[in-house]
This record gives C-alpha cells, structure tokens and sequence, in this order.
C-alpha cells in the first residue's frame, strides 16, 4: 500500500538490524511471527525454483520459422521432436511475437535488448548491453557461436565477440562443408555433428546456433525431405518450401537429440522472425501474424 506494510508483514530483515534509526515510523520490529494459525502455517509449501543455469545449454534461433495458423500442421512440422517426450525430463512449446528482422530476433533473445539498426560493429564495446554469452562466460562456461553464413553478415564477426562469445565459427571457417542456397552458407545438416561433438565434454558450455538454410526464398533444392505434405495440408509455393524446410530441420533435431552426447543439454529453440512470404493473402491465411514458435526442453 506503499507505506511499508508489505515489508512488515514479510519480516524483512532491515526491521530487525541493531541500530537506532527509524525506519518506517518504527525503531523495533513490527514483524509478528505468530499472525498466522499454526494449523494454517502447515499449509504452506517451500517453493522449488528451476536452477537459473543448466551446465550445458543449447539455444538455436531457426531461421523463419513462423506459428502456422493451423494447429495441425504446426504438429506435424514438430513431431519428431515432440514425439521424443519421453527421452526429456520437461518439454514445453508455443509462440509468441517476435521482431520483424534476422539480427532483432537474435539481439532480443540473447542480450533482452531491442537494438535499432544493423551496423553493430560500430556500437562501442562498454555501450554494448551485457548478453548471455557474457554471463555465463564470466561464470565459467566456455561459449561458442556459429552461423553458416560469412562473418560480415549482419557484422557478427564483430558483435558476437561484444556480447561475450568465446568461440565463433562462420562459413569461411568451414571450408569443407556443404553449401546451401541461403548466402552460399554452410547447409543446417552439417552442424548438427559439431554441436554433438561440442557437448561431449564433461564442462559447463553454452552453444549458439544462428540457422541458415530456411532463409528466404526457400530453396527447393535444399529440401531433400518429402514428410511434410504440402497437398494434404492445402499449402504451395512459397509456404510449401518453408514448411517443408522447416520439418526437415526437426528431423535433424530429433536425430540429434538421441545422441548420447547430448545428455543433460537443456534446449531452448525460437524462431527469428515470422517467414517472408511474397503473397500478403497467403502469409495471413497461413501464418499467426509476426508470430513464431519456440520449444524449451532438457534431454535426459
């Protein structure tokens, strides 16, 4: 009631320091310890908060991946992760609004910052706000980024170093790997064998994966999956790539996860920006409007 009453009733501890001063009209403490019932007091029930930090995290922010109007297939795009509920200890998904923009959505999930503009390189190192990667690196965790496309995309060879990563692999550091479409950048399939191999380490660590091959305009040479059908869900052109796009991308998720590598990875994965699509009467009949969809679980 803004007059401290909160506080007294919780017993802060200030009531209760030796000094002389008086605090809220008082100079003892107004603290009661017997308001309550005794029969009532062995209601009560000790919360137990999730551990803000897993030791091994895995955040991935898929390119495009928007919430599709129909339930149905957004569960067909997620089955064979969602499928895998019994190899998690929790698992959770939805959606939400994003940004409208690759390097919004990436800022906003990994700094909690909504940063206008794209030249990041040239924002000052101590005006850069404090992001995750800096966190956890400061506690211990080693801290790696990779995108498949070249480092000036966007300036992340510069700005993935502000906000606190260690560890940074772009296309040009990946010589050997194949090329998709999307920016003649490295294919999503060829990293999920670096993120098996950086997560078998018994080490706190924290993996960033920017994803690339769904990027518009949804290459149909870069699908190679046909699970998802666009006829019986009533999609083309467009829409039909991203969505197939898109389920293959959780084929190779799913895969992933059944790595023993893998055990204890917490994973959060959310998507960029709701996708571009040419036809404004086909993104809204198709799409919940600059929504995208999100997943949270933890691999047993």
């Amino acid at each position: 009631d803004g007059q401290g009453m909160d506080e007294q009733w919780a017993g802060y501890d200030y009531y209760n320091k030796n000094n002389n001063a008086i605090i809220q009209g008082v100079n003892k403490s107004p603290f009661r310890p017997n308001v309550l019932k005794e029969d009532f007091l062995k209601k009560a029930i000790k919360p137990i908060y999730p551990k803000p930090f897993n030791d091994k995290i895995l955040l991935i922010i898929v390119e495009s991946l928007g919430a599709p109007s129909n339930s149905d297939i957004q569960k067909e795009i997620l089955k064979p992760v969602s499928e895998q509920r019994g190899f998690f200890e929790y698992y959770d998904d939805g959606y939400f609004e994003a940004p409208a923009s690759t390097i919004s959505g990436e800022i906003k999930e990994l700094c909690a910052q909504d940063i206008k503009g794209f030249g990041l390189r040239l924002i000052p190192d101590i005006s850069f706000p404090t992001c995750l990667p800096r966190i956890l690196t400061d506690k211990g965790y080693q801290t790696k980024a990779l995108h498949g496309g070249n480092g000036n995309l966007y300036d992340r060879f510069s700005w993935y170093k502000k906000a606190g990563f260690t560890n940074i692999t772009f296309s040009e550091n990946l010589h050997e790997a194949q090329k998709c479409s999307a920016f003649h950048g490295i294919c999503d399939n060829e990293v999920f064998p670096i993120i098996k191999d950086y997560f078998k380490e018994d080490r706190s660590a924290f993996f960033h994966w920017m994803t690339l091959t769904s990027h518009a305009p949804y290459a149909e040479k870069d699908i190679y999956s046909q699970r998802f059908d666009c006829t019986h869900y009533g999609v083309k052109d467009e829409v039909c790539r991203n969505m197939r796009l898109q389920a293959q991308f959780f084929e190779g998720l799913s895969e992933l996860n059944s790595q023993p590598e893998m055990s204890g990875v917490e994973v959060v994965l959310v998507g960029d920006h709701s996708p571009p699509i040419t036809s404004g009467t086909e993104k809204f009949k198709n799409y919940k409007q600059s929504s995208v969809l999100w997943l949270h679980y933890k691999i047993k």
